[in-house]
């Protein structure tokens, strides 16, 4: 049964992510439990996701397509090849490795990039003391303060990634801070002929020694090491091993897209949690990242298989602007009546960052009629539709100017003349549900909904799942209900289900339990 109040969590994502709740344990870059498939380059344990060093021991389940660094050394030189931390649903743990190539993104194989992963669950480590530090998270210290954590903003996978051949499989992870090292330039030019024979560097924070075949069994994860392996160009479709079956080996366009480097002795080679390292090489006395880690042979032995940066130079020059660079653009939505006469404007905006950017109030951003401080100083990546509202007079003009870094300056002016809003539309009635909400004091809880462009968003999903079950005028109802409660605590209690306070002493039952009979609950 789902409770009243769960519109703290989106029962749409819920029911989805139910069906995939169980699935095969992934391991570094591969799937194990079921057929195997392409997995994720990383390490995934099975568990509370609240997991320990402890379960760093041999015999954890693993779930990728690839590596870690197998008869290599531990690697003390710079640091921009960090390890990759994502908490997901399923209570499972995704482990790869990464490359710090810009201001506040990282670069990785899309396919440690996990649907799975809970947002503000991604963590990038960069200390020397991986087990002993992973104790830290979740509540690691705020951008600013001394830290071997940052945390994801965001991340994406290039548009062309396919889990099923590993085409594409790159992606990037957009960081709440900068880290405290430069980043490694990406290399510009083909990896072309003239290469093959020569040496590549490899790093990352795998394995180093696989103890199956399949590498579902490891041991040394959670070091950073490197080795040197051989350049032998794009791979050939000999490579195809149907023990261990990568379909993109069988497709010369596919393969077009990809290195090939040489991991049988005296060479090292990358093993599980290696996945979404660097192959670095070195031109004119400079490191540079031109390939990332996606997949090895049986053992972690003979060869590994890298995606070349140099086709997605458009796609990684993007993001490099989008740690922090690209605009952030505010705007109006439209203006509401109050019941006392007066009138509200609901604003909006859009951070065309992978980041989140910070424009503190004052000079930069000015809002004379926000006396209570609802607008944004912090400005969430992506399209954030109905942010923040303010109160006004017939008579007033809001004048709203923000200056964010980056960005060009945006001046709104707001009067009664303003376009207005259709009192039909999903985002007015739950902005008039979620203001009493968001006037009460938070609740406790690990994801506070603080935010009125949350909550909205929330509402706004939640009656399309209503809607897909034909409930939709009862959970209008309820929210109706919601929306007239006054913010006097008495009529609020906070949920062990929801982030948001909920209704008390019986107020909105009647449309909650017709709500409920509607959804078969």
């Amino acid at each position: 049964m789902v409770p009243r109040g769960w519109r703290g969590a989106s029962p749409r994502i819920q029911a989805n992510d139910a069906a995939k709740f169980g699935a095969a344990v992934v391991v570094e870059g591969r799937e194990f439990g079921m057929q195997r498939t392409i997995g994720f380059s990383a390490l995934t344990l099975l568990g509370l996701v609240g997991c320990s060093a402890t379960q760093l021991d041999v015999g954890d389940d693993v779930s990728t397509a690839e590596s870690a660094i197998v008869g290599g050394s531990v690697e003390t030189g710079r640091s921009y090849v960090v390890m990759i931390e994502g908490w997901r649903y399923d209570g499972r743990v995704t482990r790869c490795s990464g490359t710090y190539y810009a201001p506040r993104v990282v670069l990785t194989a899309a396919s440690c990039l996990s649907d799975m992963i809970v947002p503000n669950n991604l963590f990038v480590y960069y200390g020397s003391n991986y087990a002993g530090d992973l104790a830290q998270l979740p509540n690691i210290p705020a951008p600013g303060q001394t830290s071997v954590w940052a945390r994801a903003d965001s991340w994406e996978r290039h548009s062309t990634f396919n889990a099923t051949n590993n085409d594409g499989n790159i992606g990037v992870i957009y960081l709440d801070r900068k880290l405290p090292f430069d980043p490694l330039p990406l290399f510009r030019n083909n990896i072309d002929s003239t290469y093959v024979g020569s040496f590549a560097k490899v790093v990352g924070w795998g394995a180093d020694v696989a103890l199956s075949a399949d590498i579902s069994q490891y041991s040394g994860l959670g070091v950073k090491r490197s080795a040197t392996m051989k350049i032998l160009g794009s791979p050939t479709q000999a490579l195809y091993n149907a023990n261990d079956p990568n379909p993109g080996l069988l497709d010369s366009a596919v393969r077009s897209h990809w290195i090939h480097l040489d991991g049988s002795a005296p060479n090292g080679n990358r093993c599980t949690g290696d996945g979404g390292g660097p192959m670095i090489i070195n031109k004119w006395g400079q490191d540079y990242v031109a390939g990332v880690g996606f997949w090895t042979g049986l053992w972690c032995k003979d060869y590994s298989v890298m995606t070349r940066t140099d086709p997605y130079l458009p796609f990684l020059d993007t993001a490099y602007m989008k740690g922090g660079q690209a605009t952030v653009i505010p705007r109006l939505e439209c203006v509401t009546a109050n019941s006392d006469g007066s009138l509200r404007a609901h604003f909006g905006y859009t951070n065309n960052n992978g980041v989140n950017v910070t424009v503190p109030f004052g000079a930069a951003n000015v809002l004379a009629l926000d006396t209570k401080g609802v607008r944004p100083s912090m400005f969430y990546n992506g399209n954030r539709p109905w942010a923040f509202s303010v109160n006004f007079s017939k008579t007033q003009t809001i004048t709203y100017k923000l200056s964010p870094t980056n960005s060009p300056t945006t001046t709104i002016s707001v009067t009664s003349n303003s376009t207005r809003c259709a009192l039909t539309s999903l985002y007015t009635q739950c902005e008039a549900s979620c203001r009493p909400q968001l006037a009460m004091a938070t609740c406790p809880s690990l994801n506070p909904r603080t935010r009125q462009d949350e909550c909205v968003a929330n509402c706004v999903d939640n009656f399309a799942f209503a809607t897909d079950w034909g409930c939709d005028a009862e959970f209008a109802a309820y929210n109706t209900c919601l929306s007239g409660i006054s913010t006097n605590p008495a009529n609020w209690q906070c949920s062990i289900y929801s982030a948001d306070p909920q209704p008390a002493g019986g107020l909105c039952t009647t449309q909650s339990d017709a709500f409920d009979t509607c959804m078969g609950f």
